[in-house]
């Protein structure tokens, strides 16, 4: 079963990243001086960065590819594993833009993806009511 839980702890993570330095294109786009400056990721990449999922064992490597506890792994494997969800439904909500039809292109890759989110919530009813409206 997926742990819900932690899916909205990283739909909260995301939330709050600017919009300008989430590309879903990439796990790690650029790495600045620092997280807060010049650093760019999709949002696995910036759950790779935060504290709560390193205590998992989730990092971003030095070439800017996803590690579970020092191993390199895909992204759709290590967000399954972290998730506990199905490889497919870890590519649909951190896949790339590239391939995938997500509405307006207008759009902003973190709405994009927050969207993404709170299809895969609703569909599992787990949507809580305050972000139904976003």
């Amino acid at each position: 079963m997926p742990n819900f839980e932690l899916l909205k702890d990283a739909y909260a993570i995301i939330g709050g990243i600017p919009k300008n330095v989430i590309d879903l294109d990439q796990i790690e786009k650029q790495r600045g001086k620092s997280l807060s400056c010049g650093t760019i990721c999709c949002a696995a990449g910036w759950l790779g960065h935060h504290p709560m999922f390193k205590a998992k064992g989730l990092s971003v490597l030095e070439n800017g590819s996803l590690a579970i506890n020092g191993e390199h792994v895909w992204y759709e494997e290590a967000m399954a594993k972290i998730f506990d969800i199905p490889v497919r439904d870890a590519e649909s909500l951190f896949g790339s833009t590239y391939n995938m039809t997500d509405g307006n292109s207008k759009k902003s890759h973190k709405q994009i993806w927050l969207k993404r989110m709170r299809d895969y919530l609703r569909g599992h009813g787990q949507l809580k009511a305050q972000l139904a409206g976003q």
